[in-house]
């Protein structure tokens, strides 16, 4: 599952911005730490290599997934959210953020991609919270298997439907949706029965109507039926 369509990982990787990829150092983690909490005192930047990280809130007894990070995946210590390592050990990439901010001038080309990205983050955080305020869990879990065909979509278009890999076991589905374990599994149920989707592996997934998926996440409407 990711976060963005854009891969920092591989931009970083590229020549023309070794002056920034020399900044970071790895740091592992094993499966289920916690990486950051609210109340850190360190300012980093990290970009996920491997493995899969939870960032989350937290109030009281009820914890709300903002997002799951994959590899490629960049997100910061300060965001006041809690990041925690999946059921896999973690790899990532670390390095202090006034570090980035002092060579981002030197790298035009890489602040540019970095906008795009932090945009994309805010932009599914708010949406994350308005699909938890305002949305039915159906409309949320259809927006979760939109979100992430988007950038298959881009490259491949639609024909034919997309396959998705979210490498997410059922809780995890519904810890991202906002809802019980129960109830996501009865949506997919049903999804399945609609023909929205058609389950092909652990936490894979092949989406053969698209239009049919906006209309339940309420983002088509419902066309009517014909007059007789």
């Amino acid at each position: 599952m990711r976060f963005s369509e854009i891969d920092l990982l591989a931009e970083l990787e590229r020549p023309e911005h070794e002056v920034l990829r020399e900044l970071f150092h790895s740091r592992s983690l094993p499966a289920g730490s916690l990486l950051y909490s609210p109340d850190a005192r360190e300012n980093l930047i990290f970009v996920i290599r491997s493995g899969a990280v939870r960032v989350f809130l937290a109030c009281e007894s009820k914890e709300f997934t903002l997002a799951i990070l994959g590899p490629g995946d960049i997100y910061a210590t300060h965001s006041g959210a809690y990041v925690q390592a999946m059921d896999k050990p973690v790899e990532m990439l670390v390095t202090q953020v006034n570090e980035v901010s002092r060579r981002l001038v030197d790298v035009p080309e890489f602040t540019k991609t970095m906008v795009r990205v932090l945009g994309q983050m805010l932009s599914n955080s708010f949406d994350t919270i308005r699909g938890l305020a305002f949305q039915s869990s159906s409309e949320r879990l259809a927006q979760l298997f939109l979100a992430q065909s988007r950038a298959i979509r881009l490259q491949q278009g639609e024909e034919g439907g997309v396959e998705v890999q979210l490498g997410l076991n059922m809780q995890q589905i519904a810890d991202v949706v906002g809802a019980s374990r129960q109830t996501v599994s009865s949506l997919i149920n049903e999804f399945m029965r609609q023909g929205l989707l058609e389950k092909r592996g652990r936490g894979v997934f092949f989406l053969p109507d698209l239009d049919g998926l906006r209309r339940t996440a309420g983002l088509l409407a419902i066309p009517e039926p014909e007059k007789k």
